[in-house]
């Protein structure tokens, strides 16, 4: 495991000794006290490095969010908070408390800290990000201390930041890795593990301060086994670090950092050999995880589903005397699936109906995908399905074969059902009117 540059003084902590004698002593004391004790120690702990902590933040049990560096700065009553996610600090109040073992617990509101817990983030039904403010005390691993979350039991770590780096330096080099290491638009990650290629999908779930979630995908095949890894991961200032280490063909890999000379992110775990590169999308993942508005045009479909969009905008004109103006797909990466958007209009406005699409590349192609209606819609989206929209969706639904009339930048893409024989579509950039 690559080990980090940072150094701590543990001996105060819960000191374990080898001495029979010691250990009688401790266990001779009252749980309510060694308890207490410890509490102080870990008070000490917090408040002694001078240039604060280092913490790596998981929301949401998952980790489908992948990782935020998170930095702390502890006086005996209050905290300094900073992160990635914002341009500023924040001070709040924090406190030790005796509840399943030594909790530390950030218990007045934090806007840095409690943008991950905070459950009134609009779009996400009142649970928020679904993360933790606050943490049980484990010990210490090495340089690092260990927390684990109350509420989601995901592992935390907190590493002191170095004398000789500021606060406002490690952030502004976050923000840079970031930058430098996200691929291009339409571009995707790639992984070789000793020279062999393996499958990549970078997914997860992508907060609303930023376009893409922090978790891998990853793919590859074992004998004859195909296995899938979920590996969320973390930026750090000179890479990715893996939420935890993973195991592909017998190697161990956690650490990546990037090679400004190979334009590449490189392994640096002991005796590995892999690289994540930037490998342009196929078009199957182009599409699922595009960021562009691909409208559908009745006039180049297939018979049988131009006549389902025919029915529904007769329903839709004698039920509520509206027409349909449009009907696009986008991505939407907080649900990683994309909308379908239906437009309706009654001449002078115009109505919004959204329905939920999952839209996913077939793995181990390059040309296929799988489209999945989930029934998930807003009202308007309700609406329309009950009048005329569920039998679109129906007939939506299924494998498809997609090919595009330019890869390295397509405006026009065909969908070619693998198991309907009756159902193929286009969809285009160029906007289509009265649909």
């Amino acid at each position: 495991m690559k080990k980090l540059p940072y150094l701590l003084i543990f001996g105060f902590l819960l000191g374990l000794q080898s001495c029979v004698q010691d250990e009688e002593d401790i266990f001779n004391k009252p749980a309510a006290e060694r308890l207490s004790e410890a509490l102080q120690a870990y008070q000490k702990m917090l408040t002694a490095p001078e240039n604060g902590w280092v913490m790596e933040y998981y929301p949401k049990g998952d980790c489908s969010y992948g990782g935020y560096t998170v930095l702390l700065s502890f006086t005996e009553e209050d905290v300094t908070v900073a992160s990635e996610i914002s341009s500023r600090s924040a001070k709040s109040l924090y406190s030790l408390k005796e509840d399943m073992g030594p909790v530390l617990s950030f218990d007045t509101y934090n806007e840095i800290f409690h943008f991950f817990s905070d459950p009134a983030i609009p779009g996400l039904s009142g649970l928020g990000y679904e993360g933790d403010y606050e943490f049980i005390f484990m010990g210490q691993e090495n340089n690092e201390l260990i927390l684990k979350g109350k509420k989601t039991g995901n592992t935390f770590r907190m590493h002191p930041l170095s004398k000789n780096q500021s606060w406002e330096q490690t952030l502004n080099d976050l923000k840079s890795i970031i930058r430098t290491i996200t691929p291009p638009d339409y571009y995707g990650y790639g992984l070789t593990v000793e020279n062999t290629e393996i499958f990549l999908t970078q997914t997860g779930r992508a907060l609303t301060t930023e376009p893409n979630g922090r978790n891998f995908e990853i793919d590859y095949i074992e004998g004859k086994d195909t296995l899938t890894i979920n590996a969320p991961f973390i930026y750090t200032t000179s890479g990715i670090k893996l939420y935890q280490p993973i195991q592909i063909g017998g190697k161990t890999l956690q650490y990546f950092d990037w090679s400004e000379i190979e334009r590449t992110l490189v392994c640096s775990d002991n005796d590995v050999n892999a690289r994540i590169t930037f490998d342009p999308m196929p078009i199957n993942k182009r599409f699922c995880y595009t960021k562009e508005e691909w409208y559908f045009h009745t006039g180049i479909m297939s018979s049988p589903f131009r006549e389902k969009w025919k029915e529904a905008g007769e329903l839709v004109q004698s039920g509520q005397g509206l027409r349909i103006y449009q009907a696009y797909l986008s991505y939407n990466a907080e649900l990683e699936a994309q909308i379908l958007n239906v437009v309706l209009t009654d001449g002078y406005n115009l109505y919004e109906c959204l329905l939920l699409i999952y839209c996913r590349p077939v793995k181990w192609t390059d040309d296929q995908l799988e489209i999945e209606f989930t029934g998930k819609v807003d009202d308007n989206g309700n609406a329309f399905y009950n009048s005329g929209g569920e039998a679109i969706l129906q007939m939506l639904n299924g494998k498809y074969t997609v090919t595009c009339d330019n890869p390295s930048k397509p405006a026009v893409i065909m969908f070619k059902s693998t198991d309907k024989q009756d159902v193929w579509f286009q969809l285009s950039l160029e906007k289509v009117y009265n649909l």
